[in-house]
């Protein structure tokens, strides 16, 4: 998803949110593919907990099942420790959830156990 299109997609999620079209426990997908993506989302949820709305919206839902799903695995938290933070800060406020697809997860040999306590797993 490109930039742009991301953030017209978190800019709509705003929009949506604040007439409450959403019920309680739905969820807003996002499929991000490069790491800046990803970061987008994450810099933007930050400043709702900034702002204090973070509990008017239900939370954004990353997707991941391609080559950015290994970003949130164990072994790679040296490299990417500044992003993986600031999501497992998002997942404490329950503005953000992070699902690994179990497909990628088997194609590439890894478990279950490679990944942090906030990131959960979706069948494909």
């Amino acid at each position: 998803m490109g930039t742009k299109l991301l953030l017209s997609v978190i800019t709509a999620v705003a929009l949506l949110v604040t007439s409450q079209v959403f019920a309680e426990g739905q969820y807003i997908d996002v499929y991000p593919k490069t790491e800046a993506d990803i970061k987008l989302v994450i810099n933007t949820l930050e400043e709702r907990i900034a702002n204090h709305s973070a509990s008017e919206a239900p939370p954004i839902l990353l997707m991941l099942h391609g080559k950015e799903a290994k970003r949130f695995l164990r072994s790679e938290y040296p490299q990417n420790k500044s992003l993986i933070d600031a999501t497992a800060k998002l997942a404490g406020f329950g503005v953000l959830e992070v699902k690994i697809c179990e497909t990628w997860m088997r194609k590439h040999k890894h478990g279950q156990e490679e990944l942090f306590p906030f990131v959960g797993t979706v069948p494909y």
